[in-house]
């Protein structure tokens, strides 16, 4: 099932949203992360040094109140010398639980050690007071000044094991950030890679199929009817081209229906035409009796309409064989010479009519493989438009240049020139460039037409060279 494009833009930006989110979270957590380990130092490591603090307190206060019930012997210096201790003991017990470093807890047990061998001997000492036994004073005071040292010792070991740790530990979390964030932005890289690709896919998907279409709708526009649209893509651009080619269909038929209809009507306009113009005809002759000058002049204008009329049909009826590939053509060798000669002879009263002079360049024997009759016809349009166009006093240039692969032939005029925007389109049946006084120009839009389909029959290729203006001029190329 092929998705819409609606389906595939929603999927896309669904996807999207969805690296989005992932990223968001992602960095989230690792950021967490961080932030948890930084808790923790500021949670544990710092409390381990404000403890490190308060047993150093405790264990001087607990020395100083011993020394002093040992001096005066009051009572309330011996229960504050046992809250230091029991004070110290849970201390000690704290820091052992906030910490799983191995050499942090051998130095607690250390320091416990040695402050349970200070309460040892105090305590011994103190039996000995209440027994009223003499002892040696100085021996139990360095016994125990021996075991505060031991204790402390101990406690500035804990506090420099305790700040190396910190500084490992936020070393750590900096080695941490930096991997936090150099794995951010590979993700984000691949996430915007994926979605680089992902946008890609679904917009080729779209923007392909389109363009086969704008490509087919130019074709159309150039005449080319074929139901030839065949694209894989969203359904909404396939029932698109499913509709074109029907509408190339219908277009085909109708464009078959117009020539059929232009071929009988031609046919059926032929015979009666044929029929007013070998009419008129006689009677200008005089064989039903004499006419008047009025008469005569009605005749001669009956006689060059009718003309104009046959003149057309057979236009229609030649346009209409060559795009159903009906017309025949038999190829000879030619001298385009003299056929540009000849038609120049029988144009030449026209031109004498106008004004116009008609010269011909390059009268060489070049010789080609072609219809004489077909060739004449283009030549007859050619010439005769460049007449037509062409303002009193003027010369049309009729060039025939030989080349190692064909012959050019070039008709020039000085008329007003063709647009740039009608010089493809003057080929085309029916068209004609809109000029200025352009009703002074009457015409068919039929001739360049058959001259470019004979042309095509030929081999060879016609087009046509103006500045706006500053005249014409028509090449067509045919192959040796």
């Amino acid at each position: 099932m092929r998705l819409t494009i609606f389906s595939r833009l929603s999927f896309g930006y669904l996807v999207l949203f969805l690296f989005v989110f992932s990223i968001g979270a992602f960095s989230i957590y690792q950021i967490e992360r961080v932030k948890l380990k930084t808790a923790r130092v500021i949670t544990s490591d710092s409390q381990l040094i404000e403890i490190n603090k308060k047993l150093i307190d405790t264990i001087l206060s607990a020395e100083k109140n011993e020394e002093k019930y040992l001096l005066i012997g009051d009572d309330a210096f011996l229960r504050q010398y046992r809250m230091d201790t029991e004070e110290f003991e849970d201390n000690l017990q704290r820091i052992n639980a906030l910490t799983e470093n191995r050499e942090v807890k051998v130095i607690i047990d250390e320091i416990k050690a040695a402050f349970r061998k200070y309460r040892e001997v105090f305590d011994e000492e103190l039996g000995l007071i209440k027994s009223r036994l003499k002892y040696n004073k100085n021996i139990y005071k360095s016994m125990k000044e021996e075991q505060i040292s031991a204790v402390l010792r101990g406690i500035n070991r804990l506090k420099a094991v305790s700040r190396q740790h910190i500084i490992r530990t936020l070393k750590a979390i900096d080695r941490d950030e930096e991997s936090v964030e150099r794995l951010i932005l590979i993700v984000t890289a691949w996430f915007l890679i994926i979605g680089v690709v992902l946008a890609g896919v679904i917009t080729r998907g779209i923007v392909k199929p389109l363009s086969m279409i704008k490509r087919k709708t130019r074709e159309i526009a150039e005449g080319d009817l074929e139901p030839n649209l065949s694209l894989n893509g969203p359904p909404e651009i396939t029932e698109v081209a499913q509709s074109i080619n029907s509408m190339c269909e219908k277009l085909k038929e109708i464009d078959r229906l117009k020539a059929d209809f232009f071929s009988v009507m031609s046919h059926e306009l032929r015979t009666p035409l044929t029929a007013i113009k070998e009419g008129v005809s006689l009677l200008k002759e005089g064989i039903c009796g004499p006419t008047n000058e009025k008469q005569q002049k009605i005749l001669n204008i009956l006689s060059d309409e009718s003309k104009r009329l046959v003149t057309l049909v057979d236009n229609l009826l030649d346009l209409s064989k060559m795009e159903a590939g009906m017309l025949e053509y038999n190829f000879e060798e030619v001298n385009i010479s003299t056929l540009v000669n000849q038609v120049v002879k029988e144009l030449s009263p026209i031109a004498e009519g106008k004004g116009v002079s008609i010269s011909v360049r390059g009268d060489v024997p070049s010789k080609v493989r072609a219809d004489s009759e077909r060739l004449l016809q283009v030549l007859r349009n050619l010439i005769g438009n460049a007449l037509k166009f062409s303002p009193e006093g003027s010369e049309v240039l009729v060039g025939i240049d030989a080349e190692s692969s064909g012959v050019m032939v070039s008709v020039s005029d000085r008329g007003p020139g063709i647009p740039e925007e009608y010089r493809e389109k003057i080929f085309d049946r029916f068209q004609q460039a809109r000029l200025p006084n352009s009703s002074l120009y009457k015409g068919t839009g039929l001739g360049l037409s058959i001259v470019k389909n004979i042309i095509n029959g030929h081999g060879g290729r016609v087009w046509v060279e103006s500045n706006e203006g500053g005249g014409s001029t028509f090449r067509f190329w045919l192959p040796l």
